[in-house]
C-alpha cells in the first residue's frame, strides 16, 4: 500500500482535502476516536441488516463479525484505523450525521482502501477467509509472507450489481 500511495502522490492524484470531524475506530483499543492528522485508514462498506437487527446490535458492546474481521484485516495490513459508518458517525447527532453524509465521497476516497462485504445481508456474517469463515478462492495474489489478496465473489460485475449490497448503491 505504501508503494501505491507513493505512486498516487507522484502522479498528483492525491487530493489533500481532509475530512472535517472524521472519526475512526482505533483497531488496537477498539474505540472510536477523532482521526489524527494525515490519518491512514481503511473504510468498510457493508449492509447494516434489518431495523430489528440494528436495534439489537446498538445495545451490544462488542462488534459483529464483519467489523471484527475488518479490524483484523486492517491490523494485518499494518494500519491502525478503520472507518465504519455505523460506528464512526454518531447516529444520535443529526448535525454530525448530516455533516458526515455530505462528506461521504471524500471519506471513501481518502481511505487507503475499502473492504466491501458484498456476500452478506448483515454484519453478523463476517468476511469470508477471515476468522472462522471458509473461503473458496477463485483468484489469489500474495502480497508478502503474511498477506494474500483473494477474490471469491462476485465473479462478474452483474453478480455484484444484483447482490443485496449492490442494490443499495448506484452502479
Amino acid at each position: 500500500m505504501a508503494h501505491c500511495t507513493k505512486q498516487l502522490l507522484s502522479d498528483g492524484i492525491e487530493d489533500q482535502k481532509a475530512v472535517s470531524g472524521l472519526k475512526v475506530i482505533h483497531c488496537r483499543s477498539k474505540s472510536v476516536v477523532l482521526a489524527p492528522k494525515n490519518c491512514e485508514y481503511i473504510a468498510l462498506s457493508y449492509l447494516w441488516g434489518s431495523p430489528q437487527l440494528e436495534a439489537s446490535l446498538s445495545k451490544r458492546l462488542d462488534f459483529p463479525a464483519s467489523i471484527e474481521d475488518a479490524v483484523a484485516v486492517t491490523l494485518a495490513l499494518g494500519l491502525e484505523y478503520l472507518w465504519v459508518d455505523r460506528y464512526c458517525i454518531d447516529q444520535e447527532n443529526d448535525a454530525e450525521k448530516h455533516d458526515q453524509i455530505q462528506q461521504i465521497g471524500l471519506i471513501y476516497s481518502r481511505a487507503q482502501m475499502t473492504i466491501v462485504v458484498a456476500a452478506s445481508s448483515d454484519p453478523l456474517h463476517g468476511l469470508p477467509g477471515v476468522g472462522c469463515r471458509a473461503l473458496s478462492v477463485r483468484k489469489h495474489a500474495r502480497v508478502n509472507q503474511n498477506i494474500s489478496l483473494c477474490r471469491y465473489f462476485p465473479t462478474s460485475p452483474a453478480e455484484l450489481k444484483y447482490s443485496k449490497w449492490g442494490t443499495r448503491v448506484i452502479m
